[in-house]
């Protein structure tokens, strides 16, 4: 009966739970995603870095935690078990390059934004920007 309706009572639960942290500083890092790889189960660390899950899906062996400007990290899980990993993160080092911005020079027959201040000091009105 259970066969028919799609329930495995074969499947194991894979349970985890841990702490993540900046590497260094041993500070905890709160809303960092911790998921399993391939699946859409996950969670986010809490304000002191904890997380806590579980899931049967037999696809769930690599679990990972990430956060932007962070290196994310994965590691190995055994399937049906309990296991306890705690993260240490690692700020990202890489740096953008500068952009530099430079005006063209003004085109003729192009209409140019004027200031307020120009076109109160040259007798336009509000009355004639309508």
């Amino acid at each position: 009966m259970c066969a028919l309706i799609g329930i495995d009572l074969n499947a194991q639960t894979t349970k985890v739970k841990g702490r993540v942290t900046e590497f260094g500083t041993g500070e905890p890092l709160p809303f960092v995603a911790v998921y399993f790889e391939g699946t859409t189960i996950g969670v986010t660390t809490d304000l002191d870095g904890y997380y806590s899950m579980e899931t049967r899906d037999s696809s769930a062996c690599m679990l990972t935690a990430s956060l932007l400007g962070y290196e994310p990290q994965t590691y190995r899980i055994s399937r049906g078990a309990f296991s306890e990993i705690d993260y240490k993160l690692r700020p990202v080092t890489s740096a953008l390059n500068a952009a530099i911005v430079t005006p063209r020079p003004e085109r003729p027959g192009k209409a140019r934004l004027l200031s307020m201040r120009h076109l109160y000091e040259n007798g336009i009105g509000s009355d004639q920007c309508r």
